[in-house]
């Protein structure tokens, strides 16, 4: 049997295709986030089991890179208004992952059925895993609800700065909820776009 190598036999093809020089130095840090999101997909997809990309569970790779740019821009448009924090910025980072992530691995999958390039080592197709043990009474966690999962940690922090924002707009509690650094009452935003200056409140503005 012959073995079918990635990169093929020919000299010339082989040197023309630089995967060092070529990828891995011109973008490390986002290949770096790539595997993280590797080893999180699979404590999801297969928990307990050596690192591996299961072919059959989650393949909706097209959707799922639109969905990852459409938050990311969301995410950047939220950080740009100068509302960020810490937690922005990670979930940021870790959407541009799942984003480059999937693309990946379609662009992977593309290559193996149209270029001639032999399945990923890393690779197992769904006749090849252990079959999922199930305890009785126990609701099946699909691919679907970890996606889903994810997605919606990333946009914890955004969200809870934005549910304080309407709390206090509202006022909520019941009160005149005051600005401690001018004493003026809170608002969503002024009209030109000004905040108050006061870092524990920032995204509220002052009216």
């Amino acid at each position: 049997m012959t073995i079918k190598l990635t990169l093929g036999t020919d000299r010339e093809e082989r040197k023309n295709t630089p995967v060092f020089s070529g990828v891995l130095k011109y973008a490390p840090a986002a290949l770096a986030g790539v595997a993280r999101i590797s080893m999180a997909g699979n404590a999801v997809h297969n928990p307990g089991q050596p690192l591996h990309h299961a072919r059959g569970k989650s393949n909706d790779h097209a959707d799922c890179v639109i969905r990852h740019a459409m938050d990311v821009a969301d995410i950047l448009a939220y950080i740009e208004r100068g509302f960020s924090n810490p937690d922005d910025t990670a979930a940021l980072l870790n959407e541009v992952s799942q984003l480059a992530w999937r693309a990946l691995m379609w662009s992977q999958e593309l290559h193996e059925k149209y270029g001639g390039a032999p399945l990923a080592p890393g690779a197992r197709l769904p006749q090849h895993e252990a079959p999922e043990k199930q305890k009785p009474g126990v609701p099946v966690w699909t691919d679907d609800d970890a996606d889903r999962l994810r997605e919606a940690l990333n946009k914890t922090a955004s969200s809870q700065s934005r549910f304080l924002e309407t709390v206090f707009s509202n006022n909520t509690f019941g009160t005149a909820a005051k600005c401690q650094n001018c004493g003026k009452a809170w608002g969503l935003h002024s009209a030109d776009g000004s905040h108050c200056p006061n870092p524990d409140y920032r995204g509220v503005a002052c009216v």
